[in-house]
């Protein structure tokens, strides 16, 4: 458990030292309900909606839908193709596809190292998005209580023009479960941009999610 409480403290601690410099910082939110479907013994079908809000939670900024597969490849190794369109107001709307390759294992009974390598390609027919190679290794604690702690990290590669670091996401959260099928996820990204000619925005967030299993 000391492990776990040390690196909990050590990315609140690095986060809390990073954004204090910034006088102005959006605080905004994710919220969203899932709705998972097995289609069979690899692959899983969710639903996503997602609604958020900025300007220091006062301002709804916009909603988006996720459609996603997920294949399980083995205990270790799964795919995702996760389809996203946004609904804004007052503006064009957003669409993404993302592709994902995920990983994970067991650095003991406790802790596990997951790790994710996800192409962000964004759909261009309105407006323009860069595209991105992201990587987000996390860190899973096992506790002896239905609460599951996470940290990890979500880094932006801009891949037109120039393979360049654009931006970064500190993430720490946790999952627990009210009943056997209604996971509960609430997690904090904090946000940074780097020298890029077009960084992600720098920002804190606060995201929580339903997800309910159908079968």
């Amino acid at each position: 458990m000391k492990i776990i409480k040390f690196s909990i403290l050590f990315l609140f601690v690095f986060s809390f030292s990073t954004f204090s410099s910034i006088a102005q910082m959006d605080v905004g939110s994710w919220s969203s309900f899932q709705l998972n479907y097995r289609a069979g013994d690899k692959v899983t079908l969710t639903a996503k909606p997602i609604t958020r809000h900025v300007s220091d939670l006062s301002k709804y900024a916009d909603t988006s839908i996720d459609l996603i597969v997920d294949y399980k490849i083995n205990s270790a190794w799964s795919a995702n193709l996760l389809y996203r369109y946004f609904f804004i107001p007052d503006m064009r709307d957003r669409e993404f596809w993302f592709y994902d390759i995920n990983h994970k294992y067991s650095i003991t009974d406790k802790i596990t190292f997951a790790n994710k390598l996800r192409y962000h390609r964004a759909v261009n027919w309105n407006r323009k998005d860069p595209d991105f190679v992201r990587y987000l290794p996390k860190l899973i604690f096992k506790t002896n209580k239905k609460i599951t702690p996470f940290i990890g990290l979500d880094m932006f590669y801009r891949v037109e023009d120039v393979n360049v670091l654009s931006g970064g996401r500190y993430v720490a959260g946790f999952n627990t479960s009210i009943i056997k099928k209604l996971k509960i996820t609430l997690q904090y990204w904090g946000q940074v941009k780097y020298d890029d000619e077009y960084p992600i925005a720098e920002s804190h967030f606060i995201l929580i999610n339903f997800g309910y299993d159908l079968n």
